[in-house]
C-alpha cells in the first residue's frame, strides 16, 4: 500500500495558497551570505589564537607535515604522517598550510573558518533538498527555505562548535563533517531531484565526498549507516518491508560495497588490524564496561550543552564521574533508559514524523564510534560536530509550524518571529564569548580548572604555562594541586606532573628535590625517557660519572633516536675515560640532529682531544659558519692550526678572535686564564694559546 503523507507534508487540498515566492537570486545567495557573515563575525577575533594542547604534537612538532616543497616525497610523508596512513586528507591540509604559512596560526584559522562555512552551506542545501522528498515535501517554498536556513544557522553559530573550529587540530573533525554532509547532500540530490546521467554524476560526487570524509577522520565510517537510515526513514525505501525489487538491489549492493571498502580502509589506517585500537585500555582509568555505562550520561551532557549552551558550561575538558554499575550513579540507568526510549520512538514514529525521527537517530548514530567501545577519552565537545548537524531540525520544524499557522493569533506569531531573530544572535554572542577563552593557553586552562576543579589536566597545563614563562615557583604550586586531583584520563598520567616538577625544582636550584621528582616519575612510568636524561645531567654535573652513565644508557635504550640522550652518553663516556665509545654516541647525536650546536661542539672537541685533527678542523669550520659570532670555534681552530704546523692560519684565527671580541691580546689572555678554573667544556688548550697570543702582541708571530 502507498504510504500516507505525514502531517508536515501539507497536502494541496488543505494548504492555503502560497504567497509569491521570493526571487531566485534571494534563494541562491542570501543563505550563503548570511551563514558567511555570521560565522566571520563570530570567529573574527580568533585569527591570532595560538597553538593549543594536541596542536603541538600533531602539527608543530610533526616534521612530516612541515612541507617545504611540493615534491612527491614531501606529499607522501604528509599523507602518511611519517609512519602510516593516518587521516591523510587532514594531514595533507596541515602540510599545505605549512607550505604557505609555516607556523603562522592565522593561515590555519582562515582555512578552519572556511571549512565551517562550507559545512554550514552544505547542511542548508541537504535539508532544502530533503524537504522536497516524496514523504517530507514542504510545498510552501518560503517555509522550506526558513526550515533549511534556520537549522543550518543555529548549528553554525552554536558555541559548542568553537572547539572544532578555533582549536586548529580539530580541523580533522570539521573537515570530516564538511565532506560528510556534502556526501549526504549529493546523495539526496541524486535520489530526489536528478535523473539519468545527472543522477549518476551526483552519486559519484557523493561517493567521492564520502571517501574524502573518511580520509579526514575515521568516525565518518558511519556515513554508510546514515545513508541506509535516510533511505528508510526519509525516502521510504525499506527492503525488509517492500522486498528488494529492481531499485532495491542496486542500492543495497552499493551500500554493502561501500561498507566493505570503508572497513578495509579503516583497517589500513589502523596499521593492519582494526582491533589495535583496543590496546590502550590497559592504561585507561576506565574499563570497557565502565565506558559503555558512562557514555549514555555523556550523550545527555552533550544534549544539555546543545540546548543550554552558556559559555560557563563549555570547557576543553569535563569532570565526569565514571559509572561503575547501572545505579552508581543513578543517572546511569536513567540515561540508558532515555536513550533507548528516544531511539525506539524514532523507529516507532518514522512514518508520521520522518524528519524528526531521522534527526534523533542521526545524533545517536554518529556518536556510535567515539561514544561506545573505542578507548578514547570520555568526553570532548568537538565530537558533536557531525552528530549535532540535524539536532536543530525539529525545533526549526516547530517554529515554522507556528509561524505558518493561520489558527494562531498574529501577536503570538510576531513574538515567535522575534524569538527566531534573537536566538541566533544569542548563540552567536555565546560563541564569540567562548572564543575569548581560547586567546591564550593560560586562560583556556584556568577556565577549565575553574569549571572542573576535580580534574588533573587543567591544573597540570596551567603549571606548564608558568614554567614556560619562567615562573617556576608558581608552576610548582599548580603542579602540586594537579597531583591532588583524582580525575585523570590515564593511569600513568601524573608522571608528567612529577617530571615537570623536577624541571621547576632544577630551575630554582633545588637539585635534590629535582632528582626526587624525576625518580618518582620513572618509578610511576618506567618508559618515560626524559627524566633519565635529566637525572644523568645532574649526576654528571656532580661528577658522579658512573651513575650518570647508567642513567643516560637507560634513556638511549628506551629511545635510541633521542639526540640529547646520545650526546650526553657520549660526553659522559669521554669524561669517564672512554673516548672511543663516546665518539660513537656523539656521531649518532649529530646524525640525528645535524643543526644542534652543542652536540656538534662536543663532537669537534672530542675529535681534537683524541688527535683526529683533520675531522676536528672540519667540524669547527662548520660551527664557525653556523655561528659566526661564536669566538670559541676560532680559538679551537687556532689550536688545530698550531698543532698541524700552520702558524699563519693560527695567527689569522687569533686576530679574527680579537677583532670580534674587541680586545687586545693581554685582555684575552687574562680572560682565558680566568676561565680555566671555571670552564671545563669546550675550553681550548690555554697553555698553547697563551704563548701564541703573547707572540702576536709582541709582533713576533710569523706573517702569512
Amino acid at each position: 500500500m502507498p504510504r500516507r503523507s505525514p502531517p508536515e507534508a501539507e497536502p494541496s487540498t488543505s494548504a492555503p495558497p502560497p504567497p509569491r515566492a521570493p526571487s531566485l537570486h534571494l534563494y541562491r545567495w542570501f543563505p550563503f551570505a548570511l551563514l558567511l557573515i555570521s560565522i566571520l563575525l563570530i570567529y573574527s577575533d580568533t585569527l591570532d589564537v595560538p597553538w593549543h594542547f594536541d596542536d603541538t604534537h600533531n602539527i608543530v612538532e610533526r616534521k612530516a607535515l612541515h612541507l617545504k616543497e611540493l615534491s612527491r616525497e614531501g606529499l607522501r610523508d604528509a599523507l602518511f604522517k611519517g609512519k602510516r596512513l593516518y587521516r591523510p586528507l587532514s594531514c595533507l591540509s596541515f602540510a599545505l598550510n605549512y607550505y604557505v604559512h609555516r607556523l603562522d596560526v592565522r593561515g590555519y584559522h582562515v582555512v578552519n573558518i572556511g571549512i565551517h562555512v562550507l559545512a554550514a552551506w552544505f547542511l542548508f542545501l541537504f535539508i532544502k533538498v530533503t524537504l522536497q522528498g516524496p514523504f517530507t515535501r514542504v510545498r510552501n517554498p518560503e517555509k522550506a527555505f526558513f526550515i533549511s536556513l534556520m537549522t543550518a544557522l543555529l548549528w553554525a553559530v552554536h558555541p559548542i562548535q568553537t572547539q572544532a573550529v578555533t582549536y586548529i587540530v580539530q580541523r580533522m573533525a570539521s573537515l570530516a563533517g564538511m565532506f560528510y554532509i556534502a556526501s549526504l547532500y549529493f546523495y539526496a540530490r541524486a535520489r530526489i531531484r536528478e535523473k539519468g546521467n545527472r543522477r549518476r554524476v551526483f552519486l559519484f560526487l557523493s561517493l567521492l565526498a564520502a571517501l574524502l570524509a573518511l580520509g579526514s577522520k575515521e568516525n565518518t565510517i558511519l556515513l554508510v549507516a546514515a545513508v541506509f537510515f535516510y533511505e528508510g526513514f526519509v525516502l521510504g525505501f525499506s527492503p525488509l518491508r517492500q522486498g528488494l525489487g529492481k531499485k532495491g538491489i542496486p542500492v543495497l549492493l552499493v551500500l554493502a560495497a561501500a561498507a566493505a571498502a570503508v572497513v578495509g580502509y579503516v583497517v589500513l589506517m589502523r596499521g593492519g588490524h582494526v582491533f589495535s585500537m583496543f590496546n590502550t585500555y590497559d592504561d585507561r582509568i576506565f574499563s570497557l564496561p565502565e565506558r559503555l555505562l558512562s557514555e549514555p550520561r555523556i550523550l545527555f551532557l552533550y544534549l544539555s550543552l546543545l540546548f543550554y549552551p552558556l559559555p560557563q558550561r563549555l570547557s576543553i575538558c569535563h569532570d565526569v564521574v565514571l559509572s561503575s554499575s547501572l545505579i552508581h550513579p543513578v543517572t546511569t540507568l536513567i540515561s540508558i533508559g532515555l536513550a533507548v526510549l528516544l531511539i525506539a520512538a524514532a523507529f516507532r514514529f518514522r512514518k508520521a514524523y520522518p524528519l524528526i525521527a531521522f534527526s534523533v537517530l542521526f545524533f545517536f548514530l554518529n556518536h556510535a564510534v567515539e561514544s561506545t567501545v573505542v578507548p578514547l577519552e570520555l568526553v570532548f565537545e568537538h565530537r558533536n560536530y557531525i552528530p549535532s548537524m540535524l539536532i536543530f531540525l525539529p525545533p526549526a520544524l516547530l517554529l515554522a509550524k507556528i509561524l505558518w499557522s493561520p489558527a494562531l493569533r498574529p501577536g503570538i506569531r510576531r513574538a515567535v518571529g522575534v524569538f527566531v531573530i534573537l536566538l541566533p544572535l544569542a548563540l552567536g554572542s555565546a560563541s564569540y564569548i567562548r572564543n575569548m577563552d581560547w586567546k591564550t593557553a593560560e586562560r583556556l586552562w584556568k577556565d577549565a580548572a575553574a569549571k572542573n576543579p576535580g580534574t588533573w589536566r587543567p591544573f597540570h597545563n596551567v603549571g606548564i604555562q608558568y614554567l614556560e614563562k619562567g615562573d617556576a615557583a608558581e608552576a610548582l604550586s599548580w603542579f602540586r594541586r594537579a597531583l591532588e586531583k583524582k580525575n585523570t584520563t590515564l593511569l600513568s598520567e601524573k608522571h608528567q606532573t612529577l617530571y615537570n616538577m623536577g624541571v621547576a625544582y632544577r630551575a630554582l636550584g633545588r637539585e635534590e628535590e629535582a632528582l626526587s621528582a624525576y625518580r618518582l616519575a620513572v618509578e610511576m612510568y618506567p618508559d618515560m625517557v626524559q627524566p633519565y636524561v635529566n637525572i644523568g645531567v645532574i649526576l654528571m654535573d656532580r661528577e658522579e660519572f658512573e651513575a650518570a652513565q647508567a642513567s643516560f644508557l637507560k634513556a638511549v635504550t628506551l629511545d635510541p633516536s633521542l639526540p640529547e640522550a646520545q650526546s650526553n652518553l657520549g660526553w659522559v663516556l669521554f669524561k669517564s675515560g672512554d673516548p672511543v665509545n663516546g665518539l660513537d654516541h656523539l656521531r649518532k647525536a649529530v646524525r640525528l640532529a645535524p643543526g644542534h650546536v652543542v652536540n656538534r661542539k662536543r663532537l669537534a672537541y672530542l675529535l681534537l682531544r683524541i688527535g683526529s685533527l683533520g675531522e676536528a678542523e672540519k667540524e669547527f669550520v662548520r660551527l664557525r659558519h653556523a655561528r659566526p659570532h661564536d669566538v670559541s670555534s676560532l680559538l679551537f681552530l687556532a689550536e688545530v692550526y698550531e698543532r698541524t704546523e700552520r702558524p699563519a692560519k693560527a695567527k689569522a684565527a687569533l686576530r679574527q678572535t680579537l677583532r670580534t671580541l674587541g680586545k687586545d691580546s693581554s685582555s684575552l689572555i687574562q680572560a682565558l686564564k680566568e676561565q680555566k678554573d671555571h670552564l671545563s667544556d669546550f675550553l681550548p688548550d690555554i697553555d698553547l694559546l697563551v704563548p701564541m697570543l703573547t707572540d702576536l702582541a709582541a709582533g713576533a708571530y710569523p706573517s702569512p
